[in-house]
């Protein structure tokens, strides 16, 4: 059954905002790219994989440059590695030929018997590099040494899209032009295993819906013996509420399956004004019935004086948030972009008790 999310104004709890960032807190991980929309490659029971001390991530990257927007067109997925609080970038998965579009947009990966499959956003198109906004949904496999050394690892196999837009009750995104918080969504693959089965969670816009905020999270199942994937009912369905319901990923926790997802305040519909955040829902079920979190969605919010501070936030299955740093001060619109700062951000933890959460602190 799918959740609607409907139209009613967001309420921030003071508890539920992030701290203001000094400067400490801005850790660049190389100093000549950005990065953002972090994701941990996890191995099948969900858990961060590691090696030893260290973690392995997955986040898109692009030079750093004087127009921030821009790496949207140029983006690629790196891999990095977390260990001891210190993020290290290894290089960049070399996936441009295996998918029909002209970048790749956010992702993730799992570590299965020695592979690494990457599920991943094919953006463009392969003949107009640096522009369009046609998005569909793409994996690649291959081995796992990839991840210590993404650069030299060209031999993708099982290269394939996962499903379509057009398959499901869900608007085709393969719009030429358009501006941030109008284009059509359909991307953003997320796998999740249970019971046996594999499910992949993603973002997109629904037809079904007679609104242009209409973002939803759409949900497919991988049949066991054909291998395909086919379309089930989305969980979640904006009427009215918000056009972008980003980076959506699901963890289990005590037999509860916790949703969470991305959505910032420019994509709310006026009489919503909801803040940049994390939003969420819990159900008993995977494929259904969830309940929104703090009876709103939100999560967690930016600080009020820096209302765009994060973005792009990822739960681990131990209920650590990674995001990234986007804005970390305020201004006009010349000064924003210079201040870009697309590195990652400080994690926090969350605890969660059925439909209510509460953030904790590091430090």
């Amino acid at each position: 059954m799918t959740t609607i999310w409907h139209p009613n104004p967001i309420c921030v709890d003071p508890a539920q905002r992030l701290p203001v960032y000094g400067p400490s807190d801005l850790i660049h991980i190389a100093d000549d790219r950005w990065f953002w929309d972090f994701a941990p490659v996890i191995d099948v029971t969900g858990a961060t994989y590691r090696e030893g001390d260290a973690e392995y991530w997955l986040a898109l990257t692009a030079p750093a440059s004087d127009d921030p927007d821009h790496r949207h067109f140029i983006a690629s997925l790196a891999v990095l590695q977390f260990s001891a609080g210190t993020w290290n970038y290894v290089g960049d998965l070399q996936l441009r030929d295996t998918h029909p579009g002209n970048r790749e947009w956010a992702g993730m990966a799992v570590v299965n018997e020695k592979k690494l499959i990457a599920y991943f956003t094919s953006a463009g198109l392969r003949d107009t590099p640096g522009s369009g906004y046609q998005q569909r949904l793409w994996a690649a496999t291959v081995s796992q040494s990839a991840l210590e050394h993404p650069e030299s690892c060209l031999e993708w196999t099982q290269v394939d899209e996962v499903v379509s837009a057009d398959e499901g009750p869900y608007l085709i995104a393969d719009q030429a032009a358009g501006e941030p918080g109008l284009i059509n969504a359909f991307r953003d693959p997320f796998l999740v295993s249970d019971s046996g089965a594999d499910y992949v969670v993603f973002s997109a816009s629904s037809a079904q819906v007679d609104s242009k905020w209409n973002g939803c999270i759409g949900l497919a199942k991988r049949d066991e013996l054909s291998g395909r994937w086919e379309h089930l009912a989305p969980l979640i369905q904006s009427e009215g509420t918000s056009t972008e319901l980003e980076r959506a990923h699901i963890i289990r926790i005590d037999d509860l399956y916790y949703l969470f997802w991305s959505t910032p305040s420019y994509t709310f519909s006026p009489e919503v004004s909801g803040p940049t955040g994390l939003y969420g829902a819990v159900s008993d079920c995977i494929d259904g019935g969830y309940r929104l979190l703090n009876d709103s969605g939100l999560v967690v919010a930016n600080p009020a004086s820096r209302p765009s501070q994060d973005y792009s936030w990822y739960v681990t299955q131990d209920l650590r948030v990674q995001g990234f740093v986007d804005l970390p001060r305020k201004g006009t619109a010349i000064e924003e972009q210079a201040w870009f700062a697309g590195t990652a951000s400080v994690p926090f933890s969350l605890r969660l008790d059925g439909d209510r959460t509460r953030l904790e602190f590091f430090r």
